[in-house]
């Protein structure tokens, strides 16, 4: 819906991932980080294309989830 595109591009874009004070490919890794924490597969996918698209290495987003995936397992 063309109302909800620019709610989304306004505020998660305009306001929350283009704030300064992080470079927008480590703002990424750690949205990959929480939603991977969150069982957001789809949105971790959008978000690890992403950090990879803004400058980080595919490596760092693996390791980036490698980093909570102690969390993430069931036990």
């Amino acid at each position: 819906h063309a109302d909800f595109a620019a709610w989304l591009e306004g505020h998660a874009y305009g306001r929350v991932l283009a704030r300064p004070g992080l470079a927008p490919d480590r703002r990424e890794l750690l949205a990959v980080v929480a939603l991977a924490g969150l069982g957001q597969e789809r949105q971790l996918a959008s978000h690890a294309r992403g950090a990879v698209r803004l400058g980080a290495e595919p490596a760092e987003v693996h390791e980036a989830i490698e980093a909570v995936a102690d969390l993430l397992r069931p036990e």
